[in-house]
């Protein structure tokens, strides 16, 4: 899965967009819902998890929403990623671009397994949230893998031998090179926090990539740091030389340094469009502006949010 467009508008912008997407096999996000596509053609399509009509969605899209592309291989890896964006947690298999439902499966670890013949086919089956990855090798048949990604990167990495447990990088590595000797089968899905930490309980050296949530880094900076207010002012003037936090209202927020904005965060909104309707905001309102100072380490932590940092 490769996200392969970005856009905020509203429904003329929306229907633009799918006008030009030729031989599309994948998904358009827009706000709760996803039209998921099999060669251009619509074939199913979800809100807040669960199967609703393309008509019902458009009814009750707002004015203005952000439309997400992301384009898949096969057909096999967009039937994955429907079943594992389906609340319900149906089987869905693709036949002939149609949707067609079979029994529900009662547990995750009875799903069928599915054959991986390169370490970078993985991408297509994970998305935005947690992903568990379980590998078994045809030819290796007592190691085994387990890889955590978080929004598509790889975030915690087991290996399991007949003797020991390798863990964290030693382990992605040891994954990746059964990768080039053995066709492997995955066994994937979605999970909840708790389970990660779970597992980060019993291995803790197995994480690759420290998992920070936006509201506990938020929450952390306000505890630790001291702020100061500014009333009335321009947005320009009020950005600072030093690393810091600066809360325009409650939930909104630009990261400063060197007297420019690096990072926006506004309700969905991602980067230059979030900092654009931070920048409307204090043109037509009276903002009270917090300004909290962060330590470098603080400021490097939201790296992690690489998709609200402004370009350049």
């Amino acid at each position: 899965m490769k996200k392969i467009y970005s856009k905020t508008g509203g429904l003329t912008d929306l229907k633009n967009t799918i006008s030009f997407l030729q031989n599309f096999t994948g998904y358009i996000e827009i706000e709760n819902n996803i039209l998921f596509y099999n060669d251009s053609d619509l074939i199913f399509s979800t809100n807040n998890g669960k199967k609703s009509d393309l008509r019902t969605i458009l009814k009750k899209l707002p004015d203005v929403f952000t439309i997400q592309v992301y384009e898949c291989h096969s057909k096999d890896s967009l039937n994955m990623i429907i079943e594992n964006k389906l609340d319900d947690r149906k089987n869905e298999t693709l036949k002939n671009g149609k949707i067609s439902e079979s029994t529900k499966i009662k547990s995750d670890n009875k799903k069928e397994g599915i054959i991986l013949n390169q370490y970078n086919d993985l991408y297509n089956f994970v998305g935005t949230g947690l992903y568990e990855i379980n590998l078994i090798s045809k030819k290796y048949k007592l190691d085994a893998g387990t890889l955590i990604f978080n929004n598509s990167e790889e975030l915690y990495a087991l290996y399991a031998t007949k003797n020991k447990t390798i863990e964290g990088r030693r382990a992605l590595g040891k994954i990746k090179t059964l990768f080039a000797v053995s066709e492997l089968t995955g066994f994937i899905k979605k999970i909840s926090i708790d389970t990660y930490n779970n597992y980060l309980e019993k291995y803790p050296k197995a994480i690759l990539k420290t998992y920070i949530s936006f509201d506990n880094l938020i929450n952390s900076i306000k505890e630790k740091n001291k702020f100061k207010i500014i009333k009335n002012d321009s947005l320009m003037n009020i950005l600072t030389e030093c690393p810091s936090l600066i809360e325009v209202n409650e939930g909104i927020y630009i990261v400063s340094k060197h007297n420019s904005p690096i990072y926006a965060f506004y309700k969905n909104y991602e980067g230059d469009k979030a900092y654009r309707y931070i920048k409307n905001q204090c043109i037509f309102e009276n903002i009270e502006f917090k300004i909290y100072n962060m330590n470098n380490d603080e400021f490097k932590k939201f790296k992690e949010f690489k998709g609200n940092k402004l370009k350049k």
